[in-house]
């Protein structure tokens, strides 16, 4: 739920977390684990053409 969130919403929800994190050491957690499949996801939709857009 949360990486839809992030991933559909990613400015305003990171900000966000980032703020809340202060105060609640879960959110922050969230927020660090997101971050990172996000950025495995991204990577695999570069290498791979049915994941998303692809060099030729």
């Amino acid at each position: 739920m949360y990486h839809t969130e992030l991933h559909n919403l990613h400015g305003p929800h990171v900000v966000h977390l980032v703020r809340t994190a202060d105060t609640n050491t879960m959110h922050c957690q969230v927020y660090n684990v997101t971050a990172c499949e996000i950025e495995k996801r991204a990577e695999m939709d570069a290498e791979c053409p049915l994941l998303g857009p692809s060099e030729p």
